[in-house]
């Protein structure tokens, strides 16, 4: 609930409430992002914090342990051993980092560098280095190609190797 009063702003939130157990309400991205939006806009009227990526949606919430969203560092250390029937947090993060990164070579850049870093690692599961894959074959550049190639041998990736390296070509 918001309202203004006065000159002052009023905001309440029941999103959050703690239940007996084990209080994981208030780790959710919903009550933390909300309640510091609330908070920002009743000190000035204003809200300028993106909604993040990681906001809940009807599909369910997502909790931050230590309420903590995690960094372009995390991710990178975490997508190698992306499995797909446990979460997509890590690869939709690395979309939205995408996203906002859209029109700066230079940050495009840095993620391609970083993406490239998990098709070199021998340990990287091969689901992760298939979403990799996807998303370097419409935003990748030359830098990327070598370490493309290298996996073609790879007989799980091969197709997605060549889906990878037919679009890099076609935009290149």
């Amino acid at each position: 609930m918001a309202r203004n009063l006065g000159e002052g702003r009023i905001f309440t939130t029941l999103i959050g409430t703690p239940d007996d157990n084990e209080n994981k309400a208030l780790h959710c991205t919903g009550f933390i992002v909300t309640l510091q939006r609330g908070a920002e806009w009743a000190a000035t009227g204003e809200v300028t914090q993106e909604v993040p990526f990681d906001f809940p949606t009807a599909a369910g919430s997502v909790l931050r342990p230590d309420f903590k969203t995690f960094t372009a560092d995390d991710l990178f250390e975490n997508i190698g051993n992306y499995d797909i029937t446990r979460s997509t947090k890590y690869f939709t993060y690395l979309q939205n980092e995408i996203r906002k990164a859209g029109g700066d070579e230079k940050k495009l850049l840095k993620l391609e560098k970083k993406m490239v870093g998990v098709l070199k690692d021998d340990q990287a599961t091969n689901e992760a280095k298939k979403l990799i894959l996807r998303e370097l074959s419409w935003m990748g550049t030359d830098y990327c190609i070598p370490s493309v190639k290298k996996l073609a041998s790879n007989q799980e990736l091969t197709d997605d190797v060549n889906f990878a390296l037919t679009r890099l070509r076609s935009s290149n």
